[in-house]
């Protein structure tokens, strides 16, 4: 028994530690290749703003300064119906997922998989902006 456990306790490590090894390879591949449906479902984050859709009670309720209410209700504009499109507005994608080395957006095609239209470059240090991707500033 002696040499079974010694046995059992140097190789457990050692494959639990290659194991690490190839999921921190996984998620460094996350998101480097926008053709393959495999590597761009692999993210930290999905921002879904598909149904991202403002009225004008709904910015009130928000409690921004006036200012930027008012900028908020002219660059999303009325639509006939009362309902801010800020989505349309805005340009947003339907969609954003945020990897390690970038970001990418796209819009809803299928239920199953949906190819990013966009990747940005990827970079080291790369962190995610929502203010200035989205066009908020």
């Amino acid at each position: 028994m002696g040499k079974v456990g010694r046995f059992a306790c140097i190789l457990t490590p050692f494959f639990l530690t290659i194991a690490s090894l190839i999921c921190l390879i996984i998620v460094a591949l996350g998101g480097t290749n926008k053709s393959s449906t495999t590597l761009s479902n692999l993210y930290f984050l999905r921002a879904n703003t598909s149904a991202v859709h403002l009225n004008a009670t709904e910015i009130s309720r928000l409690g921004l300064p006036s200012e930027i209410s008012s900028q908020l209700g002219s660059a999303i504009g009325d639509t006939p119906d009362g309902v801010y499109d800020a989505t349309a507005a805005l340009n947003l994608s339907d969609w954003y997922t945020v990897s390690l080395w970038n970001y990418c957006e796209g819009d809803n095609q299928t239920e199953t998989y949906n190819e990013p239209s966009y990747c940005s470059p990827r970079q080291k240090e790369f962190w995610f902006d929502p203010v200035s991707i989205w066009g908020l500033n």
